[in-house]
């Protein structure tokens, strides 16, 4: 076992938490924002069930659209990590900047660790892209014509 080590970076924890609040708040007014649509939703529909089901359907393509994107960035992001590391051979890649001290892992188990989150990145972003198209069939299933 190699005994190399990477510090923490303590910045990194600062903005860590900065955008874990930014994250919970954004959560929340996102929360809020989208149950006042779903009540307007349902008063429409007692009036005009075409505008109301328009409504809905462009609902959900926004929120399908937005756990895509940020599903596929973050699958993405850790595919280029995963193949640093597996060309450098070492777990975390070099320049990395961790949370906690983290022991370096060096070799085969390194490579089989990045190619672990490598075939994980690539489930992710066909989950990204089947949410995509899972949403665009249903709602062009419910279409009227």
């Amino acid at each position: 076992m190699n005994a190399k080590v990477i510090p923490a970076d303590n910045r990194l924890r600062v903005y860590t938490a900065i955008a874990l609040v930014v994250i919970v708040v954004a959560g929340f007014v996102t929360y809020d924002w989208s149950q006042r649509v779903l009540v307007e939703v349902e008063k429409l529909a007692q009036y005009d069930r075409q505008l109301a089901f328009d409504r809905a359907a462009s609902f959900l393509k926004m929120a399908a659209a937005l756990v895509g994107v940020t599903t596929a960035l973050v699958a993405v992001s850790e595919a280029r990590k995963a193949r640093r590391s597996l060309s450098a051979g070492e777990w975390p890649p070099p320049g990395t900047r961790v949370l906690v001290d983290t022991p370096v892992i060096d070799g085969e188990p390194a490579r089989r660790r990045a190619r672990f989150i490598i075939m994980l990145s690539t489930v992710m972003l066909a989950m990204a892209v089947g949410l995509q198209v899972f949403t665009w069939l249903l709602v062009r299933s419910y279409v009227t014509p």
